[in-house]
């Protein structure tokens, strides 16, 4: 251990202190990201109830920089509560009458449906908005217009799967794609702003222009010469200054529409705006960036990330995760971020996992009330070769403490197609 590594107990953390390990698995704990700066005492409350100890690194460290590198705030709580319930005036009302420190599930809707019953509908909706979208797009490589009311009219169905059922379709979004990513993404991008806003509690009117903005951020790539979009090395100066101008070709795209809602042509023109203002086409910064534009960002960033793209390897939820949270306050507004967390899952159902006993699992059902302990479908042994019977692993009645017989834990997050697996080969 480090000279400047602490072991220090709960009862003696301050604010500013940076944690850098716990006295128990980290994933097993409600802190999701391993290493952070003490930013409130609703922190160290939590920290209290989980761990006797945990390690301090450099205990003044804190105090001066946090995680990112950036001056670490005062004594004070982060007033994320306030701010999201100016925009969201339906989670406000959840989060007013919530403890400190306590957790915000963020139901305002129910499900009606269970994962096995939603997944075929879902598949017949995905495929279908999947068709054509492809057809509208090919349409404007060519020079047409695009069909608003034909989309939305494919949003729709979305919307009302994600009501029965907020897994079936982002699950689909994870397993199932196109050959060309544009298009998947457009998919996907649509659905995983359809979830966050269900998450948020908005009205489906509000559902249906994230999901159509969702579905239209990338328009602008089909005035892009599709052998750079497939470009499989770095670009030049001049190919990214091209790229970055599909978002102006998709507002001259939409802005002739005299139908669609502003607030999707927002989504499409500032989705690639930055909270810190290090975005583009207009360096916007903070709230002048429209809500719905600060979604699209999340969304977009996320789904990029755990995608197979020409020039990059998909990465794991849980490692995408990690990266967002890495950028809160500085790219992406931090309470969007920890919504977007509960939102999707660090291990939705769908992912793929290794366990601590050297298992390979594909999460088959997420635990709502201990998001870290899912139903578990382990297909390969420690040996990583296939099992020739599956078991299922119910980890919320394993033992999770390291040490304890039996103790079982997800050790990490894998990326989609690890070990040559494909989740839609057991369950679609």
């Amino acid at each position: 251990m480090s000279a400047s590594v602490k072991q220090v107990p709960t009862s003696d953390l301050a604010v500013g202190m940076y944690v850098s390990r716990l006295d128990r698995p980290w994933l097993e704990t409600p802190f999701l990201f391993q290493g952070f700066t003490i930013k409130s005492p609703e922190e160290i409350q939590q920290l209290q109830r989980c761990c006797e100890y945990v390690y301090v690194d450099a205990p003044d460290r804190g105090e001066q920089t946090s995680a990112r590198g950036r001056a670490a705030p005062p004594n004070a709580p982060r007033s994320w509560r306030s701010r999201l319930s100016r925009l969201f005036p339906r989670l406000g009302a959840v989060l007013e009458k919530a403890e400190p420190g306590e957790a915000v599930p963020g139901e305002f809707y129910n499900d009606t449906a269970n994962l096995a019953a939603e997944l075929p509908k879902a598949k017949e909706i995905h495929s279908d908005a999947s068709a054509l979208l492809i057809e509208t797009m090919e349409a404007l490589r060519k020079g047409g217009k695009p069909d608003t009311q034909a989309l939305e009219s494919a949003v729709s169905p979305m919307i009302e799967s994600l009501m029965r059922n907020r897994d079936a379709m982002t699950w689909l979004s994870r397993i199932k794609r196109t050959d060309d990513y544009t298009y998947g993404h457009s998919v996907s991008c649509s659905v995983y702003a359809i979830a966050f806003g269900r998450h948020l509690g908005l009205s489906k009117d509000d559902l249906k222009v994230l999901g159509l903005g969702g579905m239209l951020l990338d328009v602008g790539k089909t005035q892009i010469p599709k052998e750079l979009l497939a470009k499989p090395d770095s670009l030049s100066a001049s190919e990214m200054e091209l790229m970055r101008r599909h978002v102006q070709f998709g507002e001259e795209i939409l802005k002739d529409v005299s139908s669609i809602n502003r607030q999707v042509v927002e989504m499409v023109r500032s989705h690639h705006e930055r909270y810190d203002g290090s975005g583009y086409p207009e360096g916007l910064k903070g709230p002048d960036i429209p809500v719905f534009a600060r979604i699209a960002g999340i969304i977009d960033f996320f789904d990029a990330m755990t995608t197979p793209r020409p020039y990059a390897k998909p990465v794991s939820i849980y490692d995408a995760m990690r990266e967002l949270h890495s950028r809160q306050d500085t790219e992406f507004q931090s309470e969007m971020v920890d919504h977007f967390v509960k939102a999707v899952g660090m291990f939705p159902n769908g992912a793929l996992v290794e366990l601590s006993s050297g298992e390979v699992g594909i999460v088959v059902e997420q635990n709502r009330v201990r998001r870290l302990r899912p139903k578990i479908m382990v297909i390969l042994g420690a040996d990583k070769q296939p099992l020739k019977d599956f078991t299922t692993a119910e980890l919320r009645e394993l033992p999770s403490e390291m040490g304890d017989p039996g103790a079982v834990w997800i050790d990490r997050g894998l990326e989609h197609g690890a070990y040559g697996i494909d989740p839609a080969e057991y369950f679609l």
